[in-house]
């Protein structure tokens, strides 16, 4: 998909809350993590499609459009998760990574 390192980092993030959480149990796991890729491009305002995840990910636009929606409506959740603090700051809708080291 060509996104930088620390939109994959945010992806991992919220992929490993929403694991934890049993959010997507019903979704396999590559759906999972589209619908995370989606929901942090969507979140960061970075254009990307359904359709261009779908190709990328070999399924379809509408699982990850499933995916995205059970993963926004626990957007206030992810912000207050204690993993994704010491990992990113959703300051002004534009999440940043945090370096840690």
């Amino acid at each position: 998909l060509g996104l930088p390192d620390e939109v994959y980092m945010l992806c991992r993030s919220i992929c490993t809350y929403t694991e934890d959480n049993d959010m997507l149990i019903k979704h396999i796991p590559v759906s999972r993590t589209a619908g995370c890729i989606y929901f942090i491009c969507d979140y960061m305002k970075i254009e990307m499609t359904f359709e261009r995840i779908a190709k990328v990910c070999d399924i379809s636009h509408v699982t990850i459009k499933k995916c995205f929606q059970k993963i926004k409506k626990f957007e206030e959740d992810l912000k207050k998760n204690e993993e994704a603090k010491n990992m990113i700051t959703f300051e002004d809708h534009s999440p940043k990574v945090i370096d840690n080291s």
